[in-house]
């Protein structure tokens, strides 16, 4: 009787943990058994000041998830995917993880010129709350849907200066200069104060500059730095408005698939990277200030009355686009303050 009874207790302790192994949640048994692995592209360079980004937000998230979220990362799209194709990748799920260049993706989805419209904040602070409070909710609501990303934090490009052999000092100076120009947007604006815009490619910039292709260019005090612009020009007219930003951006069905406590890790790490990436910038853009002076570069403010009439200029251009990329477009500017007129 009482091996019976024994039998009988056995058999139902038995029955009630099947049940619950058989219940468990199958994320959860998998994050306890081995790491969940993602794999992250980006365009930069492992040393640029993204691919250090890169690097820094990867090893939070290894950190504090215990080493069960591991990411994988592919520096200069060395994954195989070019950046103005990001957006399509994700939609068809093929990554989990990328830093994302608004100018890259604006040809496919318009809402991220957004992220690059010309002298509109003037501090990083600024900045910072523009792409945090309008910028990440508004497109969030958009790319979640529409191309499968998720953002997480953002990346603020650095501030900008006007490069040539000469100080602008006046409006007028731009008249009949030749500009290089990176998108539509700065080409719209540099021809209503009267100079000719061109566009050349980063990768040519150099050289463009060294024959006299383009005679200026307004371009971030970084990426000046990177191509050297001392050796082709000798005046930079400090500007000082953000260029833009960038995102770190997650694909969103591997994000829902991951547990809970591995979500909460993911989105805490994008919120440090933006506050962390917010004050390299700054680091960075002191530090090339101060090449630029070692190599001998005359270094000016561009007087009040100029960048009014930039600002006044960029605000006709931020309505144009506007009106071409629809009514989000027109809430991200209200939201911003930027709706000047």
């Amino acid at each position: 009787m009482k091996s019976g009874k024994c039998l009988k207790w056995s058999l139902v302790l038995f029955a009630c943990l099947g049940v619950t192994l058989f219940t468990l949640n199958p994320s959860t048994v998998r994050a306890a058994s081995k790491p969940i692995k993602w794999v992250l592209s980006t365009p930069f360079g492992s040393e640029s000041y993204g691919g250090k980004g890169t690097a820094w937000i990867i090893e939070r998230i290894k950190k504090n998830s215990n080493g069960q979220l591991q990411i994988e990362p592919y520096y200069a799209s060395s994954l195989g995917y070019k950046s103005p194709e990001y957006l399509k990748v994700f939609r068809d799920g093929l990554m989990d993880m990328a830093e994302l260049s608004p100018p890259h993706a604006m040809g496919t989805e318009p809402l991220f010129g957004a992220c690059i419209l010309p002298f509109t904040f003037f501090s990083y602070d600024d900045y910072y709350d523009f792409a945090q409070k309008v910028l990440m909710p508004n497109l969030s609501e958009v790319v979640e849907k529409k191309w499968n990303i998720k953002l997480i934090g953002n990346l603020m490009y650095a501030q900008t200066a006007f490069y040539g052999q000469k100080a602008i000092t006046k409006p007028e100076d731009f008249k009949g200069l030749k500009v290089r120009v990176m998108s539509p947007l700065g080409r719209d604006i540099y021809a209503k104060l009267g100079a000719q815009p061109i566009y050349i490619p980063f990768e040519e910039l150099y050289t463009a500059l060294q024959r006299g292709v383009v005679q200026a260019m307004p371009n971030s005090l970084t990426a000046a730095a990177d191509v050297k612009v001392w050796e082709v020009c000798s005046n930079a007219s400090l500007i000082g408005y953000v260029i833009g930003t960038g995102f770190m951006v997650v694909n969103k069905k591997s994000f829902d698939a991951l547990p809970k406590n591995l979500q909460d890790v993911v989105l805490e790490a994008g919120s440090a990277y933006s506050r962390h990436m917010k004050e390299e910038i700054k680091k960075m853009g002191n530090a090339a200030l101060m090449q630029y002076l070692e190599h001998g570069m005359t270094l000016t403010k561009m007087p009040p009355p100029v960048l009014k009439e930039l600002r006044a200029a960029a605000a006709d251009v931020w309505l144009s686009w506007t009106k071409k990329v629809g009514p989000r477009a027109e809430k991200i500017l209200k939201e911003g303050g930027l709706l000047i007129r």
